[in-house]
């Protein structure tokens, strides 16, 4: 059995027959199967079966193989590269991985001179079939977004101008009222007021009009 990475609180290592019991019990555990099985347990026949085949298939072909492809990153990469040794890996791991993918930087876990795997940003491991379907889908959504914030705007104008209008209107019979109570000149804070809103109530009056 190889241990991968191991810390104070944590060990990845490979499955073993011995783990088979941990396996079945989590299985039967309605809590941890809610969301799998709608929480109906699974039979000890059943996960015996299924975890022998999975773990046929993932060993040797798993995640030693994946760290040992991540470590044949060409040393022309474009990326910026940091390296950083198997101990400071164990105790930063969390902070690594964070910032592999918004930084764009690729991380190699060394063990003295001895490269032994690497973190890089998802795009890093795409084939170029697939960064490609990844742009078109960005695209894709990019202008289903402009699209629909096209439409909220478009939405939001056409509110404005009616709530506008509803405005204009009332001021105008307002004004038509007050020009008949106090007409220009009778009353100098009635006249002070009008002179201020002259510029709406000539839209007002036209638009009325």
């Amino acid at each position: 059995m190889e241990t991968f990475l191991e810390t104070e609180r944590l060990a990845m290592r490979q499955f073993t027959a011995d783990d088979v019991e941990l396996v079945v019990g989590l299985h039967s555990d309605p809590e941890v199967m809610e969301f799998l099985t709608g929480g109906k347990p699974s039979s000890r026949a059943t996960v015996v079966k299924e975890w022998a085949a999975r773990r046929k298939m993932s060993y040797p072909r798993g995640i030693v193989r994946r760290m040992a492809h991540l470590n044949a990153i060409p040393a022309d990469s474009p990326r910026p590269r940091q390296v950083v040794s198997q101990r400071d890996a164990r105790t930063r791991l969390a902070h690594l991985l964070a910032r592999t993918g918004p930084a764009d930087i690729v991380t190699v876990i060394a063990d003295g001179d001895r490269p032994l795997a690497a973190l890089v940003p998802v795009q890093a491991a795409q084939t170029a079939a697939e960064a490609a379907a990844a742009s078109r889908r960005a695209e894709k959504s990019a202008a289903g977004w402009s699209a629909r914030l096209e439409k909220l705007r478009a939405q939001l104008l056409a509110r404005h101008a009616a709530e506008t209008d509803e405005l204009v209107r009332a001021l105008a019979e307002v004004w038509a009222e007050l020009d008949r109570r106090s007409p220009p000149g009778r009353d100098a804070a009635v006249d002070h007021l009008r002179a201020a809103h002259r510029p709406l109530l000539h839209d007002d009056r036209r638009q009325a009009a």
